[in-house]
């Protein structure tokens, strides 16, 4: 028979190696959000101790912090790239090594931007923008909250 055994992730050593710029956030209660390969890590530095979220399938080369502080989106590489909004807000009764919860999901479904290299959430938080590694660098807006409709709001390449 085959053994009891598995793996759990428990603690992720480093820093995005070639893209590091604008890669670290801190959330109001002071914890360390980052990337690392696929995944989104919170770090806690009092206990040092770290959660993550674990919802994508290729390099992780982007983040951006909600204006709530705890919401996150992160951004990866792919044939079909995509952005995913998640929060790392943990009640105190929840145990402390619960995984990051997944809010949202934007995607480019035609796969011609091939990485999301960087993003930002509005002022209000409720538009996501997303820029593309394509070659026109193309700028794209998506109301991440509206679950049935994830058509981008607007697609505006930068360079002509």
């Amino acid at each position: 028979s085959e053994p009891a055994a598995s793996l759990a992730l428990d603690f992720v050593n480093g820093l995005p190696g070639a893209s590091t710029g604008n890669a670290l956030k801190v959330t109001p209660c002071g914890k360390i959000v980052y990337y690392v390969a696929a995944l989104g890590v919170v770090y806690d530095r009092t206990t040092h101790r770290q959660r993550f979220f674990a919802g994508h399938d290729d390099d992780v080369r982007s983040i951006a912090q909600h204006p709530d502080g705890y919401t996150f989106a992160t951004g990866q590489d792919g044939a079909k790239p995509s952005a995913l909004v998640w929060s790392c807000r943990r009640e105190a009764r929840d145990p402390v090594d619960m995984p990051c919860a997944q809010l949202a999901r934007v995607a480019d479904a035609e796969g011609y931007m091939r990485s999301f290299v960087a993003l930002a959430f509005d002022a209000t938080g409720d538009v996501l923008v997303a820029m593309g590694s394509d070659n026109r660098h193309t700028a794209t807006l998506w109301a991440w909250r509206n679950k049935r409709d994830q058509a981008p709001l607007a697609r505006v390449p930068t360079i002509q």
